[in-house]
């Protein structure tokens, strides 16, 4: 009977261990791959993978073109003091460099101060050759006082101006549109007011416009110069010139005495009413 129970433990543990070794078994590669093929086939897909995003736009540029093509805008000034030798002679000079060089003089002056005989000219000379008409006038020279050179760059204020002139033309002809359909007296009033108020300022810019091109174009150098000198006197009067101017001052002071002595009147007076009233004070004590 123990044999029996011992044979039927054993069958049974025996029985045990092979189902286990069944139960951990590795699956069929079938299966397996089955399964990876499956759920790969029911996995959304990205929408990275499936819409490819377009390229952003290029960005926009700035327009330089009217930057570009606008020059440089510069005006230059100079002034410059300087002596020399022969003062006609540096005239004569100076003129024919002007001329040759295609300028001209716009204001000239000329006085005597201190024994010196200085001129000062104004001098419109074309840009390009700034540098050398100062080169050529400062040959004249033997001795420089001084020298300013000065450069202003207008390039901003002359493309705003051009901006703004072309935008006012434009709303100039939509006002001469709008002329054209106005209805009664009030509307064909009120438009025309705007359109003069508009061509004005057009005007106005314009005129700037021309101003800076010739400032631009020519510039402009004060040019003076002098030439030392002996002190120049009077010319010696005539006889009867000096008797006359004698006989005029002697009359001239003689009406400033007049002049005086009534300007002492009000202090006589006074003196005079405090001498009274001293006097018969007195004389009351004394009587």
């Amino acid at each position: 009977m123990k044999k029996l129970l011992l044979f039927f433990v054993l069958g049974m543990m025996m029985l045990g261990c092979s189902g286990k070794n069944e139960d951990s078994s590795p699956p069929p590669p079938n299966a397996v791959e089955g399964k990876s093929i499956t759920s790969m086939e029911e996995a959304p897909m990205e929408p990275s993978m499936s819409v490819q995003k377009a390229p952003p736009p290029p960005a926009p540029q700035e327009n330089t073109q009217t930057t570009n093509r606008t020059q440089k805008k510069i005006i230059h000034t100079a002034d410059i003091r300087f002596k020399v030798e022969d003062l006609r002679k540096a005239e004569s000079a100076i003129k024919v460099r002007v001329q040759a060089m295609g300028g001209y003089i716009s204001n000239s002056n000329q006085n005597r101060q201190s024994g010196n005989l200085e001129n000062s000219w104004t001098v419109r000379i074309p840009a390009e050759k700034f540098d050398a008409f100062l080169g050529d006038v400062e040959k004249e020279s033997i001795y420089t006082d001084s020298k300013n050179i000065s450069a202003e760059d207008v390039t901003a204020e002359y493309v705003d101006n051009e901006l703004r002139i072309k935008s006012k033309q434009k709303v100039f002809e939509r006002y001469l549109e709008l002329l054209k359909q106005a209805k009664n007296v009030q509307e064909i009033m009120a438009v025309e007011e705007q359109i003069r108020v508009i061509r004005e300022e057009i005007e106005s810019k314009e005129g700037r416009q021309k101003y800076l091109n010739d400032q631009v174009a020519f510039s402009t150098i004060t040019v003076s110069f002098y030439q030392e000198t002996e002190a120049s006197f009077a010319p010696d009067q005539p006889f009867y010139v000096k008797i006359w101017k004698s006989f005029t001052s002697g009359w001239d002071s003689l009406f400033e005495v007049i002049i005086g002595l009534f300007s002492l009147i009000p202090f006589v007076l006074v003196v005079g009413g405090i001498v009274y009233l001293i006097t018969k004070w007195w004389r009351k004590r004394k009587g």
